[in-house]
């Protein structure tokens, strides 16, 4: 390492206090004898450093430094390129300009132009940030490099699915389920989603918006005219079983219930047959890409075996999704109930199901659409057996 110089390396972020943070931490390792740093390597030496220009030099003076950091609205012209690492942290402020696509196509503008192009065959990129929207500088990343075997796109959300700290170290470091419950509560769905799961969620674009779906507490007192259920069974790829339940009174329907869960059918099965004997559902329809397969056939010969009356239907999924979640989308909003918030917990399957369905979005890319894509199904069940009512009529003859 002593031998040979340095390669350059540029290191950005939203603002100056952030890369003269990363500058001071990094001149911190290499100087203070706790990290160990000289004695793993003796030959690394510093020859220059400048707080003002929040440059480090190694080995020899260069004309392009061995780190320079710089802001993503600092000049970089004859400032330095990039040979070994490009690292960007935070490169978008924070909400506001999230919220913006005006700024976020200039905030890609000036990554392309004033970052990327620093670069030199060969170099390599980490991006480390708080995920507040799919067009931001890493979202639009992943859309071009999905895939690709030489990128790498790691998610580590503050909870885990059973709504467990990941970062719950021994120590007295780290962060306890407890807190991240506690910032949870005290914040709004959308920033809680991005500063702590890595979920950039677009306010606009939302099909369904919390504010925009009825609530309710109880269910009617009434019987209800009908309790029916969709299955949209998994086919893979992460995709969860999603049954919900609907009491219909009138043109209104209640989402008691949820099947939402993506584990493997000896799993799913037993939950969708309990579901259904739960709730003494009346008719089920399964739908996917092959009818259902022997997934509702099984449901069906428990159901009967156990004494159910539950019925079952298969329909192949013929549509596409996004086409017909978007047209069911404003029946949803105006004649579906969902739970009140305080009536479930957030890691629950019904949670988790509210939590897919208020987050999909059709301005950007979605993980999974099995929320909502099960909703508007039930919507559809229910209008197939609107249609299909016999209506008594006077012989016109």
């Amino acid at each position: 390492m002593g031998k040979y110089p340095m390669q350059p390396n540029l290191a950005s972020a939203h603002s100056a206090k952030l890369t003269r943070s990363f500058y001071d931490g990094v001149l911190q390792i290499l100087t203070d004898p706790e990290y160990l740093y000289g004695d793993v390597f003796p030959t690394a030496k510093i020859v220059s450093q400048s707080a003002k220009d929040e440059t480090i030099d190694l080995n020899r003076h260069k004309r392009f430094k061995t780190l320079t950091c710089r802001s993503i609205d600092g000049t970089l012209t004859g400032a330095t390129r990039c040979e070994k690492i490009l690292y960007a942290d935070d490169l978008v402020s924070g909400i506001e300009e999230a919220l913006s696509i005006d700024r976020l196509d200039s905030l890609w503008f000036k990554y392309t132009n004033d970052l990327k192009s620093r670069k030199k065959e060969g170099c390599k990129e980490v991006h480390i940030a708080t995920r507040w929207s799919v067009h931001d500088v890493i979202g639009r990343l992943e859309k071009e490099y999905l895939g690709n075997p030489r990128a790498k796109f790691i998610v580590l959300p503050a909870l885990d699915e059973n709504d467990e700290s990941n970062f719950d170290y021994p120590y007295g470091v780290g962060f306890s389920t407890e807190y991240f419950h506690d910032m949870r509560n005290n914040l709004d769905d959308v920033s809680w989603r991005a500063l702590y799961m890595n979920q950039p969620i677009e306010r606009e674009g939302l099909v369904f918006p919390e504010d925009e779906l009825n609530r309710y507490y109880e269910l009617p007192r009434q019987e209800p005219d009908a309790i029916l259920g969709v299955c949209d069974t998994a086919e893979g790829g992460g995709d969860s079983v999603c049954l919900p339940v609907g009491y219909v009174y009138g043109n209104e329907v209640y989402i008691e219930d949820v099947v939402f869960n993506n584990s493997l059918p000896d799993v799913t099965k037993p939950l969708c047959v309990n579901i259904l004997l739960k709730h003494k559902v009346q008719q089920c329809r399964f739908e996917s890409n092959n009818a259902g397969g022997g997934f509702a056939d099984d449901i069906q010969e428990e159901i009967e075996k156990r004494g159910g009356i539950t019925h079952i239907t298969k329909k192949r999924t013929t549509s596409n999704k996004l086409t017909r979640i978007i047209v069911n989308s404003d029946y949803v909003k105006k004649n579906f109930y969902f739970k009140d918030k305080s009536r479930y917990e957030p890691g629950s399957e019904y949670g988790r199901y509210m939590k897919e369905l208020t987050s999909f979005t059709h301005a950007g890319k979605n993980s999974h659409d099995d929320a909502p894509d099960g909703t508007v199904m039930l919507v559809e069940f229910l209008q197939s057996l609107n249609m299909s009512k016999v209506e008594v009529f006077k012989r016109p003859f």
